[in-house]
């Protein structure tokens, strides 16, 4: 399995995605590789990975050909460079699929469209580009997950609909959530938040006289509580995206 996890635009959760809703459930063995060159990619949380700069293309692919499971998280400042190496070196078929996070906004979905548009000039199939609708909020607990997708993305939606350039499936969506905000300050994977056993009553009390490591400590506890259900999240728009592949 080889996926790429990209979006021309920034600030989208991507590398949260690949790190948190991809990698976890990803066979064992898979590679990381982060082809960023200003902000920081999943090793945020983390995570073990390879860094690449977008140019580095006939590298990477070498790379990408001797491993059996690959996740790319190819940033928005080298999104140009990567693509059109991979169109050069005729790589679209090393991968099978495309994964575009995107959260809420007409200009965030409108540089979602306008990507989609560029991978398909590229080469990439439109079967091989899937949507993931990220940051949803539920504004209180009746709402429906998919419901929301269809009220704050409808121009993805009909996009996807008419031009049939991308797979745009309103189930296909992550809640917005505080977990990754405090995994990221802590630098803790997802996989180490569900499996942190430590008693922070006593590591509250301990800190209350260091701002800093009080802080530290209540970002771990925070990830701790809420990563339970985040991880049955992820796993499950894991499985929906991937469907046929695993």
């Amino acid at each position: 399995m080889k996926i790429v996890i990209t979006n021309q635009q920034g600030r989208i959760g991507k590398s949260s995605i690949a790190g948190n809703a991809f990698l976890p459930f990803m066979p064992e063995g898979t590679q990381l590789f982060s082809i960023e060159s200003i902000n920081d990619g999943a090793e945020q949380f983390g995570v073990e990975l390879t860094t690449h700069r977008g140019g580095d293309t006939l590298e990477i692919l070498s790379q990408v050909m001797t491993a059996d499971h690959v996740l790319l998280d190819v940033g928005a400042s080298n999104f140009e460079s990567f693509f059109l190496g991979l169109n050069e070196f005729s790589g679209v078929d090393d991968f099978d699929l495309f994964v575009l996070p995107t959260v809420p906004g007409k200009r965030e979905s409108l540089e979602t469209m306008k990507t989609v548009a560029k991978l398909r000039a590229y080469g990439v199939p439109a079967d091989r580009i899937r949507i993931v609708f990220n940051m949803v909020d539920l504004p209180s607990m009746s709402d429906s997950l998919e419901e929301r997708v269809k009220f704050l993305f409808p121009e993805i939606l009909d996009f996807a609909k008419t031009e049939k350039s991308c797979v745009a499936d309103p189930k296909t969506a992550l809640r917005k959530s505080k977990l990754f905000d405090h995994l990221s300050r802590s630098r803790q994977t997802l996989a180490e938040a569900l499996a942190d056993k430590t008693d922070y009553a006593v590591e509250m009390r301990a800190t209350v006289s260091d701002p800093q490591e009080h802080k530290r400590v209540s970002d771990a506890f925070a990830a701790m509580r809420l990563a339970k259900v985040v991880a049955a999240d992820c796993q499950a728009l894991f499985q929906r995206v991937t469907a046929g592949l695993v």
